[in-house]
């Protein structure tokens, strides 16, 4: 695996990751929340033959996090930041999201659809909907008080905190290499931007969601495990759309790091359909 970093808006702003292959990404790869490009280890490994390269989303990883003038980040300004992303490449791509990515990957092929060839959405195709008024997330957003981040005597003590968020220990291990930091005091800490675990600067209402599924015009691979969070409404967008064909494993919900054996080959009979 190689890292990269590729800089944007007049080298302001830079997004990182790691890739596979020095080749012009075939596939690009959307993390969950609080994740990062380390999570497509597994999937990279096993498939060898395509040019996977998977991004750490703004605020994670090693990207560069957003300046303090904004107050908070939203799925929003991902997509926008993505598509100057998608400015620099030459083809269009296949776009693969887990979780939080999945959903992003699905705004994205709506609002920038000339780069995006299919949609891999691995355990999630919509953003998940918030009908609050706006201000009433504004307002909660205001009073939200500010946030350190938590600190560790050793590395293997934030990757058993991280296990109390639905993953395991190797999983856990495996982001922390590119999430885990160590402090000028020796501690550790995982340096994504703590704004993430606050209020989003923005939400869709359950509309806006039902827009985004009806707009889908690219075919859809859906993989999901057998895991009941949000289960049928996770399905029901999925079977909504135009053209997806979907597979149900064996898996919670990161089986796309531990169980990839068991959609390995509609994966690929899938990807090579449409590269």
């Amino acid at each position: 695996m190689h890292q990269f970093k590729v800089s944007l808006y007049n080298n302001s702003y830079a997004l990182s990751g790691i890739k596979n292959s020095a080749q012009e990404p075939e596939i690009i790869a959307l993390h969950g929340w609080l994740d990062n490009a380390m999570s497509f280890v597994p999937l990279m490994q096993a498939l060898p033959q395509y040019s996977i390269h998977a991004l750490d989303l703004p605020g994670h990883g090693k990207s560069v996090h957003l300046p303090q003038i904004i107050p908070a980040y939203s799925m929003t300004q991902a997509a926008f930041i993505l598509n100057e992303y998608f400015k620099t490449l030459t083809k269009p791509i296949v776009l693969m999201g887990h979780s939080l990515g999945a959903g992003l990957a699905s705004l994205v092929a709506v609002l920038f659809p000339e780069k995006i060839k299919a949609l891999l959405l691995l355990d999630n195709v919509i953003p998940i909907p918030n009908d609050d008024l706006a201000m009433i997330s504004l307002k909660q957003l205001t009073q939200t008080k500010h946030r350190t981040q938590r600190t560790y005597t050793t590395v293997d003590a934030a990757v058993q905190a991280r296990c109390k968020y639905g993953v395991t220990p190797d999983i856990a291990k495996l982001l922390a290499q590119r999430s885990v930091s160590q402090n000028e005091h020796g501690q550790y800490y995982w340096h994504h931007d703590i704004r993430l675990t606050q209020n989003s600067l923005s939400y869709f209402t359950t509309p806006d969601v039902k827009d985004i599924v009806k707009q889908i015009q690219q075919p859809v691979l859906y993989i999901h495990g057998d895991w009941d969070y949000r289960y049928q409404e996770r399905l029901r967008a999925a079977q909504s759309l135009k053209n997806v064909k979907i597979v149900k494993i064996s898996g919670d919900h990161y089986f796309h790091m531990t169980n990839i054996a068991a959609f390995k080959t509609p994966l690929k009979q899938f990807v090579d359909l449409h590269l």
